[in-house]
């Protein structure tokens, strides 16, 4: 996709868009650092317990959910 994109395990997800619609389980969610948090399916258990893969779309790896 174009340069408005990051990838997410292997997901295209769009920079600022609070309604994209690669994200998984109410995802994006705000970052303290101002931007997005978008979220990929990672796995799942068979307990159905399942865990996602989480990247900011603008401080990267190290973000911080807002309350």
């Amino acid at each position: 996709m174009g340069e408005d994109t990051f990838k997410i395990d292997g997901d295209d997800h769009r920079i600022g868009d609070d309604g994209c619609q690669e994200c998984w389980c109410g995802y994006p969610k705000k970052c303290v650092c101002g931007g997005l948090v978008h979220a990929a399916f990672g796995d799942e258990n068979s307990d159905g317990d399942y865990w996602l893969y989480k990247k900011c779309d603008q401080c990267g790896g190290d973000y911080e959910e807002v309350d």
